[in-house]
């Protein structure tokens, strides 16, 4: 995206109801110098026990055990993740080698959504980008924003490692700042559309004096 173009999305998106607020949150600018250049000993060895086991799994990251009364993989969230992903134009790819509810896949997705959202802006295409940010705003209300937040402080209770916590309080701020913005932008398109719309028209003004 060119930097005219980028500017003049920003414009326009900063312009809506709710969202004079636009770009990374602080919170994710104060983490980043927590753990730039700071892994600590054996980051694979720490990834392993806290994310993989063998013998007890701290942080499953995996949507299902924090979304199903059970506290099992593979559950009816797996499910609807996967449907998300479908409903959405998008099919995980058959030698992924992880589950549709992993927190990697979730994230990867939102960012697709982004993106896809990203070019419907940059050609002045709102009612594409509405439908995008319909997608966003579904995934991270019933999904990704949901659980993060139990799997983010799991993480933060269970190492002292400054790597994975601060990557996981990143995550976790990155996500609820886009929750809100997703949501204002929603809520403003719709009402823009509304307006926009056959047999709507914009209310008139009142006179001064």
């Amino acid at each position: 995206m060119g930097r005219s173009v980028s500017l003049r999305v920003e414009a326009r998106i900063t312009s809506l109801p709710g969202t004079a607020a636009w770009g990374p949150p602080d919170a994710c600018r104060r983490e980043r110098p927590a753990h730039s250049g700071r892994l600590g000993p054996r980051p694979a060895t720490r990834a392993h026990a806290l994310f993989v086991g063998p013998h007890t799994l701290p942080c499953p990251p995996y949507e299902s055990v924090y979304q199903e009364p059970s506290w099992s993989v593979m559950g009816e969230t797996t499910l609807e993740v996967r449907h998300a992903y479908e409903a959405a134009g998008f099919t995980l790819e058959t030698d992924i080698g992880e589950l549709p509810d992993h927190v990697a896949v979730e994230l990867e997705f939102l960012a697709r959504l982004s993106e896809e959202e990203a070019v419907a802006w940059t050609v002045d295409d709102e009612a594409k980008a509405l439908q995008w940010l319909e997608h966003e705003h579904a995934f991270l209300e019933r999904h990704l924003g949901a659980w993060l937040p139990t799997l983010t402080a799991r993480v933060t209770a269970a190492t002292i490692s400054p790597f994975y916590r601060s990557l996981a309080r990143t995550a976790q701020a990155f996500v609820t700042h886009a929750r809100g913005q997703v949501t204002a932008l929603v809520r403003a398109l719709s009402a823009a559309a509304m307006v926009c719309a056959p047999g709507h028209s914009l209310p008139p003004r009142h006179s001064q004096g």
